[in-house]
């Protein structure tokens, strides 16, 4: 069984638009076996977006972390601390965060970005 860190994007289309998603990525979404994980940092990022106007989201997001089994992964130390070995490819610094944590927690990041792809570490395009 392998676990994954959805980016939040994936996280949307998986909701909103599945269709943009890539076979692959629909596989692993589909597979009971495999433990999806959401960041707290991609809720933070999100909640910001809708806050100032820049997203809309109608969902409860209690209800669909249950109702999917999605993980949660909290912020840490070593994660952040993380983020100062990575190059400076990609300045968002959400992306940063959800690449850090996805290296200190072995999870790979399911994603459609191409700078966080230019990264060495595992990660699904989705």
């Amino acid at each position: 069984m392998t676990n994954y860190l959805l980016d939040s994007h994936t996280f949307i289309w998986s909701q909103y638009t599945p269709e943009r998603l890539s076979e692959n990525c629909k596989k692993i979404l589909l597979d009971k076996r495999a433990v999806k994980f959401l960041s707290l940092v991609t809720i933070w990022e999100l909640t910001i977006k809708q806050s100032i106007g820049k997203l809309s989201l109608n969902f409860d997001w209690n209800q669909l972390i249950d109702y999917q089994s999605i993980e949660l992964v909290q912020l840490s130390v070593p994660q952040i601390l993380m983020m100062k070995q990575l190059p400076l490819i990609h300045r968002d610094p959400f992306d940063r965060l959800l690449i850090a944590q996805s290296i200190v927690e072995d999870l790979p990041l399911i994603t459609a970005d191409k700078e966080i792809q230019k990264y060495e570490f595992r990660f699904v395009k989705a």
